[in-house]
């Protein structure tokens, strides 16, 4: 049996606004993660890319690192806040896209729960932790 709080249904009005919990998100602070302005030349207004990708979070920065390592002139938008959560992918994606060592830690293979009579099963794919500063670096 679920606890009590869990087995009352609640209005979507009675939750907590999410404009809270980016806010708090965004005050999170992680001194490993440099400033992208660290790194990067800003983007000016008057500046012609290839490409623009907007979203710096780790599926943003991938992509436009991986597009910059072919050669195409890219430009980011996006607040320059560190990453606050933790990240799993795929470990033969990551391998594939050349970020496998951004990996803090590797797992053989992955589990995903069917429900109380299959139980949990096994997937057969391996699946990685993504260091948010080791990405955010790269």
């Amino acid at each position: 049996t679920p606890p009590a709080d869990l087995r009352e249904l609640k209005s979507a009005s009675s939750w907590t606004d999410d404009r809270e919990w980016i806010r708090y998100q965004q005050e999170k602070l992680f001194d490993e993660q440099p400033k992208l302005v660290e790194s990067l030349p800003p983007l000016n207004p008057n500046d012609e890319v290839d490409v623009l990708v907007a979203g710096v979070g780790p599926a943003g920065l991938a992509l436009a690192g991986a597009l910059a390592k072919r050669g195409v002139n890219v430009g980011l938008v996006g607040p320059d806040t560190p990453f606050t959560n933790n990240y799993g992918v795929w470990l033969d994606e990551f391998k594939e896209l050349g970020l496998e060592h951004t990996l803090e830690e590797v797992y053989d293979d992955s589990l995903v729960v069917v429900d109380s009579a299959v139980g949990t099963q096994p997937v057969g794919r391996a699946y990685g932790r993504v260091g948010r500063d080791l990405l955010r670096a790269e």
